[in-house]
């Protein structure tokens, strides 16, 4: 939600979140390049904020996965100075796409990361639970060195319990996004469907039985993981992460 307010106004933003009662954020690395990294951990630091994780924004996993591979490693070199060893990385897989490439592809990244003490998480949408979520289980079968960072939300969106989803990554995942959607499923697994169902409700506003989820988060992640609030788009106003911390303290109650 601040990503691009992030690179203009980065103290102004990062002062802002520190009133909200969260202890830390979560942002990509379009907005704060790896030139601007000190910058950003020593404005954390100022304001008793961690960085939770880096979100790495490459596309082109097809044509040069070599050319990602190399930037989760150097990624990560930055990443293993820091108190949370995390990347975030995202794909869209597409229906008939040759999966255990990917597999073999996003593991190597992940080996690269983990040269560095650093996790490398999948982050999922919506298009890799088509296909009875043939795209995740062949990651958890094929690519090992893959941890995830599931956005429960997209996850029931795409008509899949978000606790089944984490109880059969187990270990491998102690990091996702909450989110609030309505109980409507999207009707296919694609860009143009995830576009249609429209944006998700504020923290607390949707239909999302949030209470079970928040206490499988708390009881089964460890002391390093992490349970990340995400609005998306909207107003970029930090009084709604105010209210859904609000939400989140009277479900931890």
């Amino acid at each position: 939600m601040f990503g691009p307010k992030l690179a203009t106004d980065m103290e102004e933003v990062i002062r802002e979140i520190s009133t909200t009662g969260f202890q830390g954020i979560e942002c990509g690395m379009r907005f704060i390049p790896l030139e601007q990294r000190d910058q950003l951990m020593e404005t954390l630091a100022k304001y008793n904020l961690e960085l939770a994780a880096i979100h790495y924004n490459y596309m082109n996993w097809r044509e040069d996965p070599k050319g990602g591979i190399e930037g989760v490693r150097k990624e990560a070199a930055y990443m293993k100075n820091t108190a949370n060893k995390n990347i975030m990385m995202s794909f869209m897989p597409q229906p008939g796409e040759d999966f255990d490439r990917l597999a073999e592809i996003f593991n190597e990244a992940a080996l690269a990361a983990a040269e560095h003490g650093v996790a490398l998480r999948y982050h999922n949408h919506l298009a890799e639970f088509g296909d009875g979520a043939r795209f995740i289980y062949t990651m958890l079968e094929k690519a090992p060195a893959l941890h995830f960072g599931y956005d429960l939300g997209w996850a029931k969106r795409a008509g899949f319990d978000p606790i089944k989803l984490l109880k059969m990554t187990g270990k491998r995942c102690n990091y996702c996004h909450l989110r609030d959607p309505k109980n409507e499923v999207a009707e296919a697994y694609t860009i143009e469907a995830m576009r249609a169902i429209g944006p998700f409700p504020e923290f607390g506003e949707g239909e999302t039985d949030l209470k079970p989820i928040v206490d499988y988060v708390r009881t089964h992640f460890d002391e390093k993981g992490w349970a990340v609030v995400e609005h998306e788009g909207g107003a970029p106003d930090v009084q709604r992460y105010v209210k859904a911390k609000a939400v989140l303290d009277a479900l931890l109650k």
